[in-house]
């Protein structure tokens, strides 16, 4: 599951900031009004008392479990190991309901005090729980190998709800250092690298740009950009340049210690590149992510032919940077909540009845909070308190089109979350990367549904185009990114710090290799780099996006191909969490991602994609 602050990002990119009050379609939906979640389930209805009990719990199981067990892991039989693990999980499940239960109301009203009050404690609570548990990672992986596999298979499938994670923080074992230096890092990171990033972040969110006179939040403007009307995106290009130069010296600070310190981090651990740990996390290697990002490298032509045919669908000689999530129609008819229901119901009913069902409980049970509100989180999630509880979807429904994809997109983290819940705690998500499959998935069976329904050619080249929008983002810009950060970081530790010119001049050079000639970058393009908060609080992120869609899109070809046989196969593979690897996982549908051909697939699709788009435009 994505981040809000992650969700955000992309979301604004591609024009969906929903969270405009004063600026949504003027619809009035009753059945969106009324969409509004009950989180209280998940503190047993006892509210904040509630949440304060859960981290109570949690404190002091760990201070009993580090009493217990700190200094004689390598010790433990068996069952003793079993158990072990048991409270382990049980414990990251009482913080995860209570941490998961503030979080979210904060996110429904960003007022309210209660919800700030609870993510202070539960954040202060997590960071002594950690502290109190960092002796069991260290102390497993310590373990030699022998030990360690032998109290795994002697522990057969009582440890079903934990071997894969066990094995995977294993993994880390050559990068570690010593008890005392991981503790000291551990204790030290909120003063120290958390500081810098909660600098950036505060920075950021109080930057405004200024439209028709009026200071407005960035992430409106940001949003302008998918406006219908060019005029209005140039505009807001133009104020988004003036807006991001407020503050610039602060975020370029921030942003050199994040890249000094994570090399100092890298070289201290032994990490061979900048992207490694991050690598490591997603559970795949340096190899496999180098040769993802060479095929899509190897494919700019599919961005730069969608440029050329966009442009001349938007009547405009070439595209500028304010015109990439420019929507083709002028006009969008609204769709009510209850038909965006209908249609992403029975889209999943006709590929399993039991999706299906699981889908259509999300609204039936006040599990999505849909409603157009002030104070909102902007933008669209799905969040989840903990394996025991449902997950949720939030988002400001705009009655827009597209607020029927966004939709399709949370539903699909949503059905997998609660697939997975038997998991338990520590196996309930899988890989970042992974989760995007899921998302991107139950995008494209909408999209078929859609497609099938349209009413004439334009319709169905109005969904291409923002299909291909996201595609273009998600695969393409997102390579470019990472190209961007690479290019970043190895400056850093090459040359020191950077200048906000040097910054911008990496950035603006990666998207120029991406778009050569079909695209005009405008001057308000070059800080946008210090907008993405992915750069800072998680160095590498982006390529999951590419990893994720390109995934989904193969897994999807692999359904039209076998039909009826495929989805109790693909169901499984979202139940099963975190409990295999990503290799595993999609091999489960028949995918094998070692394949050399594997990335091209899902490119080749796009490319049939952008085929169809350019046959379509040519009857026009």
């Amino acid at each position: 599951m994505l981040t809000a602050l992650h969700r955000l990002y992309a979301e604004l990119l591609r024009g969906l900031a929903f969270g405009r009050v004063a600026d949504h379609l003027d619809v009035s939906d009753l059945d969106r009004d009324a969409a509004v979640w009950n989180l209280e389930p998940i503190v047993d209805n006892q509210g904040e008392a509630g949440a304060l009990r859960l981290l109570d719990q949690a404190r002091s199981r760990a201070e009993a479990l580090r009493a217990e067990l700190a200094g004689r892991l390598a010790q433990l039989e068996v069952d003793a190991l079993v158990s072990a693990v048991g409270e382990l999980t049980e414990i990251r499940e009482l913080l995860s309901r209570a941490s998961g239960y503030g979080r979210m109301r904060g996110y429904a009203d960003s007022a309210d005090p209660t919800a700030g009050a609870l993510q202070g404690a539960a954040e202060a609570a997590q960071a002594e729980i950690d502290a109190q548990l960092m002796f069991f990672e260290l102390e497993w992986v310590a373990l030699d190998e022998a030990r360690a596999e032998a109290l795994l298979a002697g522990a057969g499938d009582q440890l079903d709800f934990a071997a894969h994670h066990l094995r995977h923080l294993r993994a880390r074992r050559p990068y570690l250092l010593s008890h005392e230096q991981e503790r000291i890092l551990a204790e030290t990171s909120v003063q120290r690298l958390s500081a810098w990033k909660r600098l950036y972040s505060e920075n950021a969110a109080r930057l405004t740009a200024e439209i028709d006179g009026d200071s407005v939040p960035m992430t409106q403007a940001l949003s302008l950009l998918g406006s219908p009307a060019r005029d209005q995106r140039l505009q807001a290009m133009a104020a988004i340049a003036d807006g991001a130069a407020a503050g610039l010296p602060t975020r370029v600070a921030a942003y050199n210690q994040v890249l000094g310190e994570k090399g100092v981090d890298d070289r201290l651990r032994g990490y061979p590149t900048w992207l490694s740990s991050r690598n490591l996390a997603n559970e795949t290697t340096d190899a496999a992510v180098e040769a993802m990002l060479a095929a899509i490298g190897a494919r700019y032509d599919l961005p730069q032919r969608w440029n050329r045919l966009k442009a001349r669908l938007l009547d405009v000689e070439r595209l500028a940077t304010s015109d990439l999530r420019a929507p083709l129609s002028r006009v969008e008819r609204p769709v009510p909540f209850r038909e965006t229901r209908q249609l992403i119901a029975s889209a999943w009913s006709s590929l399993s009845p039991r999706a299906g069902a699981i889908i259509d409980a999300f609204f039936a049970q006040g599990l999505i909070d849909a409603a157009i509100r002030a104070n909102k989180q902007a933008g669209a999630l799905c969040a989840q308190a903990g394996a025991s509880s449902h997950p949720y979807v939030l988002l400001n429904y705009d009655s827009r089109p597209r607020d029927t994809m966004s939709l399709a997109h949370e539903l699909g983290h949503g059905l997998h979350f609660e697939l997975a819940r038997a998991q338990r705690a520590l196996q309930c998500r899988t890989s970042i990367p992974m989760m995007e499959v899921a998302s991107t998935f139950s995008e494209a069976l909408i999209a078929q549904h859609l497609m099938a329904s349209a009413a004439d050619d334009r319709e169905r080249l109005a969904l291409l185009s923002a299909r291909l929008d996201d595609a273009m983002l998600n695969v393409f810009e997102g390579c470019a990114l990472v190209s961007a950060e690479a290019g970043m970081h190895r400056h850093r530790r090459e040359h020191g710090e950077l200048s906000a010119e040097e910054l911008s001049e990496i950035w603006t050079t990666s998207l120029s290799n991406l778009w050569e000639d079909t695209i005009e970058i405008e001057e308000g393009t070059r800080l946008l780099w210090s907008l993405i908060p992915h750069m800072i609080w998680e160095p590498g992120y982006l390529y999951s996006y590419s990893y994720g869609l390109l995934t989904a899109w193969s897994a999807f070809a692999r359904y039209k191909q076998v039909g009826d046989g495929f989805a109790e196969d693909y169901l499984a593979m979202l139940a099963a969490g975190g409990s295999r690897s990503p290799e595993e996982l999609v091999a489960m549908v028949g995918l094998d991602v070692n394949d050399p051909g594997f990335w091209n697939a899902g490119l080749d699709l796009l490319d049939g994609m952008l085929k169809d788009a350019e046959a379509v435009a040519a009857t026009l």
